[in-house]
């Protein structure tokens, strides 16, 4: 067999196992070679690919068919990963909406289940109409099983493709994205929304809880959310992706026709305000029970008294719908499925007749050995100073974590949704009742303090404070500045080990003529400052973790220290000199590793709010450094998310393979650097390139290229 056919063979069966796996349409599009037109062959599956093998009319080698399954195997992969940036469903025979919503086609890679719902009229939000999942059953005979008294298993992931209902489960892991990750799973900072939000939650801590709900009705056209109750909630999820639901011991079987089963999540953070519902048909087994459900009542916000808890059956939580019985928190707060909306974990036994009066009271969580007490905090200065950067959802876990994270002895939550941090434990004169601290917290049942009360962990930090260490010689202390978000006072965010001090945070902006602390743990860098406004020394009053006789900003204001090697009495008033419109450009955390993937983070999209670039007035000198900084974005406009990205110079190619931005470049300087970007994801020569240096704020956009990987260089 010569090379032409060996290739001919290659490409025809890749590109129709592609289109029968539903990874792309026959005719597919490639964002860099135009169209393939390709004849298409029966190949299902790798099995068909492998038979060829066997066929003498096809002598390939061994190392070709190797390479196809290997490459197939990497095209469904990047396909489960493009589909990832859906949210999430509950995958199990009997779910409708299991292939698609396409009832002539049984898609293996799809995600039409788990798109979220909301500000939607009821009759759209209600089965997932919207997308017309009420009208995709499953095959016959397929049902999902409720053990009467027992659990039942289901799996929460972004796609079908990472589940073992699709290419025999070889895409699955023990999480929902088909990847992996070390418990306890967490963002690179504390209060990071995972997977960009994907999971709508910051930790295990913060994951709201999902439920399934029953109708005894078998014609879904009879179901509706007045014979629709919730039986099961599980807490702390979703998490991973087996997870399990407890079913009542009472739970009565179902008509001959089956019932109806719903999937509820009502998310509690980390993304827009959305909810969940999706369609099963399902049945009760092992039951003799003659029990009766009892009519379902609307549940209502009670996070901040359960005595308004409704009890006994409940119908599903709608929510941040345009028409229906909305359930409206106040500001900051998710009803989700918790004992905040009067759910309790496991299975829901007070939803038959006559069992209504036996709701058990919302669950205690164990406040563990660390729990100090409740101490008052109505005074000036505060029990603990530090404020740390918390979500809506807060519980004593993620506050105890995020202190910790910050190298502070002590944590404590006051008036359900504040986090504060501290080197000094809490005098013992000001311990209280614990009655005081009754306020349910924003991310769980248990109690975070209340107005003017404080409830106290140790984090177990017992490692030695650094000894003082005074700021390099070249460092002059410019005083306490107004730090607003957008834009800051020092764009650069710099990761800094804890604990923080003035002088860590010198050393990692070498480079810079700025630095600054804020927060008491935050570390950013800059060549300007921009019309920034001076506060009183007064307002930054949070001592550094590292160094508590120096103080390291505070909320929303920033100690910024001057590079001046040649003067140590440089005026503060220097600072505005120079001009640089950051407006449109996010401060982002963003890694390279090294095998030279480049993973980035945006935590805000919303200051984005151009989608052209940013002008720039006045240009400050060129600085030479080391590094140079891109405007990276999403889509092919300058439209959010988008990201600034630090590239090293160095002849290391870092690629974007795998990120979410990889359209629309620009150099974001000022830097003296130049930065070379390929049409490949190896910064392969002989492919298109561009160039980018700074100004350059008008060069590259608006083109249908996937850029792959960049160089940047000393210029």
């Amino acid at each position: 067999m010569d090379t032409d056919m060996v290739f001919d063979i290659l490409i025809n069966a890749v590109t129709s196992l592609m289109a029968r796996q539903h990874l792309f349409p026959p005719e597919h599009k490639s964002h860099r070679h135009g169209s393939w037109h390709l004849p298409l062959h029966s190949f299902d599956s790798l099995t068909d690919i492998r038979s060829l093998s066997s066929d003498r009319s096809f002598s390939v080698h061994s190392f070709i068919l190797r390479f196809l399954e290997m490459f197939v195997k990497g095209v469904v992969l990047a396909a489960l990963a493009s589909g990832a940036t859906a949210h999430v469903a509950a995958w199990a025979k009997g779910m409708y909406c299991k292939g698609g919503n396409n009832a002539s086609v049984d898609e293996q890679n799809t995600n039409t289940a788990v798109v979220p719902l909301y500000n939607l009229p009821f009759e759209d939000f209600w089965m997932q109409h919207d997308r017309g999942c009420d009208k995709v059953p499953p095959p016959n005979g397929e049902s999902l099983e409720l053990p009467a008294g027992g659990r039942f298993k289901v799996e929460l992931a972004h796609n079908r493709g990472q589940t073992t209902l699709s290419f025999d489960g070889r895409y699955t892991s023990d999480w929902p994205d088909g990847e992996t990750h070390t418990e306890p799973w967490t963002g690179a900072n504390a209060g990071d929304c995972l997977s960009d939000g994907i999971m709508h939650a910051q930790s295990y801590e913060t994951a709201a809880g999902t439920a399934f709900a029953i109708s005894y009705h078998s014609n879904i056209s009879e179901v509706n959310i007045n014979n629709t109750v919730v039986f099961s909630v599980a807490a702390n999820t979703p998490w991973k992706r087996e997870t399990w639901y407890d079913v009542p011991a009472d739970m009565p079987p179902c008509p001959v026709g089956g019932c109806y089963c719903a999937w509820l999540w009502v998310p509690q953070g980390c993304g827009i305000r959305n909810e969940y519902m999706q369609n099963f048909k399902c049945h009760v087994t092992g039951s003799t029970s003659t029990k009766a459900l009892g009519i379902p009542q609307a549940p209502v916000w009670c996070g901040d008294d359960p005595s308004k808890c409704v009890t006994g059956p409940k119908q599903i939580v709608v929510y941040n719908q345009l028409t229906g019985n909305n359930v409206n928190p106040p500001s900051g707060a998710t009803p989700a499925y918790s004992g905040k909306t009067g759910f309790n974990p496991g299975a829901q036994t007070d939803i038959f007749v006559g069992d209504e009066a036996n709701t058990p009271p919302p669950a205690v969580y164990p406040k563990g050995n660390k729990y100090l007490g409740c101490y008052t905090d109505s005074g000036s200065p505060r029990v603990l100073a530090v404020m740390p950067q918390i979500g809506e959802s807060l519980t004593p876990q993620i506050c105890v974590q995020s202190c910790t994270k910050m190298a502070y002895k002590y944590a404590g939550l006051e008036d359900g949704h504040e986090c504060w941090c501290g080197l000094t434990a809490p005098a013992l004169s000001l311990k209280v009742a614990e009655s005081q601290c009754s306020k349910q917290c924003t991310g769980s049942v248990q109690t975070c303090g209340a107005g003017g009360f404080i409830e106290v962990y140790s984090t177990g930090v017992t490692a030695p404070l650094p000894p003082v260490t005074p700021p390099p010689a070249s460092w002059t202390a410019a005083g306490c500045y107004y730090d607003p978000v957008t834009p800051r006072a020092l764009p650069v965010q710099k990761d800094v080990a804890s604990p923080v001090t003035v002088a860590s945070c010198v050393a990692a902006c070498s480079g810079y003529a700025y630095a600054g602390v804020e927060y008491g743990h935050e570390c950013y860098c800059g060549n300007t400052m921009a019309g920034v406004q001076q506060a009183p020394d007064t307002d930054c009053n949070i001592p550094c973790p590292g160094d508590s006789t120096v103080m390291c900003g505070s909320g929303g204001r920033i100690n910024v220290y001057k590079y001046a090697p040649s003067s140590s009495s440089t005026s503060a008033t220097s600072l505005a000199a120079t001009s640089f419109s950051a407006s449109t450009i996010l401060s982002t955390s963003v890694k390279s590793s090294t095998s030279t993937t480049l993973s980035a983070s945006v935590k805000s999209s919303s200051t984005v709010k151009s989608s052209t670039p940013s002008t720039v007035s006045v240009l400050p000198t060129p600085t030479p450094t080391t590094v140079s900084w891109l405007y990276i974005c999403q889509y092919t406009n300058w439209a959010a998310p988008c990201s600034n990205v630090q590239v090293k110079h160095s002849a290391s190619c870092v690629t974007f393979k795998n990120t979410s931005f990889y359209h629309n470049f620009r150099s974001a300087g000022p830097d003296t650097g130049k930065c070379v970007l390929y049409n490949s994801d190896n910064c392969a020569t002989g492919v298109e390139n561009y160039t980018l240096a700074f100004p350059g704020v008008t060069t590259f956009g608006n083109q249908n290229a996937h850029w792959g990987s960049v160089k940047c260089f000393l210029n």
